[in-house]
């Protein structure tokens, strides 16, 4: 009888999810410029003719919102997940391994290297963690626990540190791709931090689902 316990590993499907959202995303805003263009000759002609429904259609753009913003949730949960998957891998035999979980998810990418025999973890104020960090804020605070109140668009958009302005943020493709990036730079740099003994292939070779 095979003994052996087996789970998944979502965070595999999660990081799919976010790449392939992004490609979604520059198919979609690429259809909605030819929409403008098209939109935009036909207004400028003499000739009297109907306006293509692809020329008014909002779609093009509303499926590039859902999948800026898709691409940005599941890259923060693939990387809470992965995680997740290396201290159940490492740290499940640990006295304190059920108190882990009360640990942010900043937390405990920090401390993992650190119980694993690192003498040093992420540097805060270096990347790829300053990005990992504005990730899960981006997730946490902007997208997931929506707070209207702190989301209202300034009356001056030259005021320092004043975040994007939210319909821009689900617009922003390269700040999707930085996001996704990051993924793979936080994967890589755990591995190095602690002296190759997470893993670095499963997520971004899609290998043990």
């Amino acid at each position: 009888m095979d003994t052996v316990r087996t789970h998944p590993y979502p965070e595999i499907l999660y990081y799919h999810i976010a790449r392939d959202a992004i490609e979604t995303a520059k198919i979609e805003k690429e259809r909605m410029k030819q929409a403008q263009k098209l939109y935009e000759a036909i207004e400028l002609s003499r000739v009297e003719q109907p306006i293509p429904k692809e020329a008014e259609s909002n779609e093009p753009w509303w499926k590039m919102l859902q999948a800026v913003a898709t691409s940005m949730v599941f890259s923060a949960l693939c990387l809470e997940t992965f995680i997740n998957q290396e201290y159940e891998e490492h740290l499940s035999r640990h006295e304190m391994f059920e108190d882990f979980d009360n640990l942010s998810g900043e937390a405990k990418w920090r401390l993992l290297p650190l119980l694993l025999g690192s003498s040093t973890t992420f540097d805060k104020s270096r990347e790829p963690y300053q990005t990992f960090h504005e990730l899960i804020r981006t997730r946490n605070q902007r997208l997931v626990h929506f707070k209207p109140e702190k989301e209202g668009q300034p009356p001056r958009r030259t005021l320092k540190n004043q975040s994007e302005y939210w319909s821009n943020l689900i617009q922003n493709i390269s700040l999707a791709e930085r996001y996704l990036a990051c993924v793979e730079q936080m994967i890589q740099e755990l591995h190095r931090l602690t002296g190759g003994k997470t893993d670095v292939t499963r997520v971004l070779h899609g290998r043990g689902m």
